[in-house]
């Protein structure tokens, strides 16, 4: 019975440290209403923001993703076509963009505090049986391919996946922000 009593403390005490590692989360919600998100793990800091948290139909979206290496030395990441995903959540209707993959594996060289940049770009595919979430119009893809958002709120979702160059731990950051098209 007392090896039962320590096994299950000894449980419970993991299970309560397990949020502790070195994988950390610092989403801004800030009085952008979280039109900025910032997600760190060792050495690395994935940030996403958009400049504002309201658009109106047909404005710009001004929504940019970057990575900052935060070591010593200049390094090289290996990746897939991108450094980055950026999958788009139409939240007021229910569907989703998943970013895609433009090449198979690249280098990317990085030097420490200069962040990576990426400028938002719509990707996806059109619409399918199958597919999940609610079915979209093409007419409605091509407003958004165009980037052209309809009015509606919308989340942005970040993540990358990658590994320092002859090295063996993997990298794997995700972040999101919100933002409103508004008429």
């Amino acid at each position: 019975m007392r090896y039962l009593v320590l096994l299950f403390m000894s449980l419970l005490l993991t299970a309560c440290g397990a949020g502790n590692g070195e994988n950390t989360s610092n989403r801004a919600s800030n009085a952008n209403e979280n039109s900025q998100a910032v997600e760190s793990q060792d050495d690395f800091k994935l940030e996403l923001k958009s400049a504002k948290a309201k658009y109106k139909a047909g404005e710009e979206l001004d929504i940019t993703a970057s990575l900052t290496y935060t070591g010593e030395e200049d390094i090289e990441i290996g990746h897939a076509g991108s450094w980055i995903f950026l999958n788009t959540t139409n939240l007021t209707k229910g569907y989703k963009f998943e970013g895609v993959m433009i090449q198979p594996y690249i280098v990317t060289a990085m030097k420490p505090n200069e962040p990576i940049l990426e400028q938002y770009q719509f990707s996806g595919g059109s619409y399918f049986e199958g597919n999940g979430g609610n079915p979209y119009s093409e007419k409605e893809f091509e407003k958004m391919s165009s980037m052209n958002f309809p009015p509606g709120k919308y989340k942005i979702e970040g993540i990358t996946d990658f590994h320092i160059v002859d090295e063996e731990p993997r990298y794997s950051l995700k972040a999101e922000i919100y933002f409103e098209v508004v008429e």
